[in-house]
């Protein structure tokens, strides 16, 4: 995704660090490597394609891996999980940001931020934390941000409206209605507390 490699590009630039960027799309890798080039980033931001169930790097490869708003989006988190863990170097770093189901959410309840994803269920927050439990992570930290997640949604939609018309020559007029009316569902769970978003933090302390 592009915002993630904006945040790669950030990191090389400010701290000359070496980062590779896994992202499925090849439109968006071909936009994403164009820009590196421009930056003069090329060198230290690397862009491969592929899949995070499927991850092209040997074992230990990483010190740290981060992922923004993603792991929802696979059908088995628990294998993203494993290959997480077996490329990431012992006491390597895991950082991840992700939409979750709260522990209070009644049955059915997030039906439409499903459907606006097209995706049958999300992870939970003791899930996550579990599930990487289990495979021998630490849990470093949990920053929870949910209160934050409706006041970007509600801004998103009032700058989409106030733009509204420059935004339909870039898209389409359904596109634009079509995103707009399925905010609204994501505003309304998150301010009833059914939904959770925030930051969370894991050490591996071990190889198995």
């Amino acid at each position: 995704m592009e915002g993630f490699v904006t945040a790669a590009r950030y990191l090389a630039k400010t701290y000359g660090c070496s980062v590779c960027c896994l992202n499925l799309s090849q439109l968006q890798n071909q936009r994403n490597s164009q820009l590196n080039q421009e930056k003069n980033l090329d060198r230290l931001v690397e862009i491969i394609q592929g899949s995070f169930e499927d991850i092209p790097y040997p074992n230990n490869s990483f010190d740290i891996v981060w992922s923004q708003d993603a792991i929802l989006h696979s059908g088995d988190r628990c294998l993203v999980f494993q290959e997480i863990k077996r490329i990431l170097k012992p006491g390597g770093e895991f950082i991840f940001t992700d939409p979750m189901e709260s522990e209070t959410c009644p049955p059915g309840a997030l039906q439409p931020a499903f459907d606006r994803l097209g995706i049958s269920d999300m992870g939970s927050y003791r899930f996550y934390s579990q599930t990487l439990k289990d495979l021998g992570f630490e849990e470093l930290n949990f920053i929870d941000l949910s209160q934050n997640v409706p006041i970007h949604y509600q801004r998103f939609r009032e700058e989409v409206q106030k733009r509204y018309n420059e935004v339909v020559k870039l898209t389409s007029t359904e596109f634009v209605d079509k995103t707009l009316n399925s905010i609204q569902p994501w505003i309304e769970r998150y301010e009833q507390g059914y939904m959770q978003w925030g930051i969370l933090h894991f050490r591996l302390l071990e190889k198995n």
